[in-house]
């Protein structure tokens, strides 16, 4: 009896230990499986568009040059004894003070002076026979002629009318300005050509075929003459205007005159760097 006990227990402790030995391994290889938690995602940044504000622009001040305007002066005065009119206009410059003197000043001058010589004129004059009506009117008018202006050059044209009562007829008359603005200051003839040419003749060369062509009995080479002894021109955008009196190169009826030359017939001797330079550019 007690053998089979014995034997009983021994299977059993036998059965129990295979059991262990073929766990074994599993403790050894497998260990409990760690589940760890995700890590937490990195921190998501959201980029905030701000609108950036633009660049400061430095500021740069042009300095435009100043407008200078062309004005008129105007007068309008008569009288009954001695018996005169006098209705005119006349240019004036507005701008810079220095820009605009001296051209001022030359045009007020020059209507000052034909003003008091047409009326000394008045004064000397006979006038009407006494008792026989209204005494004939002694009268002055005179208006302007703006040829060419950009703001920096100003070429203007006068043109008076004269009559003084009892004379045979009125008489014309005109009068030139050419003036730089940008510098303040007249320009004369030979300002436009280059140094050293001979611009009196070459422009006269050039006018007395035109003057010889209108049938009123010209004189080849008065033109010259009569720019040797006065400046009488304007700038016009095709050419150069040269402008005679009565009596300077036709008789009274023919009237006044003047020529036109292209800058192109003057193109040779143009100063190029000249206050003209843009005409022949």
């Amino acid at each position: 009896m007690l053998t089979k006990q014995v034997k009983i227990a021994s299977f059993l402790i036998l059965t129990g230990l295979i059991t262990i030995s073929c766990s074994l391994p599993l403790l050894f290889t497998s260990q409990p499986e760690e589940t760890s938690e995700p890590p937490d995602p990195a921190p998501t940044h959201t980029l905030q568009v701000i609108p950036s504000e633009p660049p400061e622009t430095e500021i740069t001040s042009t300095m435009q040059e100043p407008a200078i305007q062309l004005i008129d002066r105007s007068i309008f005065e008569e009288m009954e004894e001695p018996r005169y009119e006098i209705d005119g206009v006349w240019p004036n410059l507005e701008g810079p003070e220095l820009l605009v003197t001296a051209f001022n000043s030359e045009s007020d001058r020059f209507v000052d002076v034909v003003m008091e010589d047409f009326l000394l004129a008045v004064a000397d004059s006979p006038g009407g026979m006494e008792g026989e009506g209204e005494p004939p009117l002694s009268y002055l008018t005179f208006d302007y002629d703006l040829t060419y202006g950009d703001q920096q050059l100003f070429s203007i044209y006068l043109a008076f009318d004269q009559y003084i009562a009892m004379s045979a007829h009125p008489f014309p008359f005109s009068y030139a300005l050419n003036y730089d603005a940008q510098n303040g200051v007249f320009l004369s003839l030979e300002d436009l050509f280059l140094p050293g040419t001979d611009h009196i003749n070459v422009i006269g060369s050039l006018v007395d075929p035109v003057l010889e062509g209108r049938g009123f009995g010209y004189q080849l080479g008065t033109a010259a003459d009569v720019m040797q002894t006065r400046e009488n021109w304007n700038l016009l955008p095709e050419g150069l205007r040269i402008n005679f009196d009565v009596y300077e190169v036709a008789s009274y009826a023919a009237g006044l005159q003047y020529v036109v030359i292209s800058w192109e017939d003057l193109v040779g001797i143009l100063d190029p760097n000249g206050p003209i330079s843009s005409f022949i550019a």
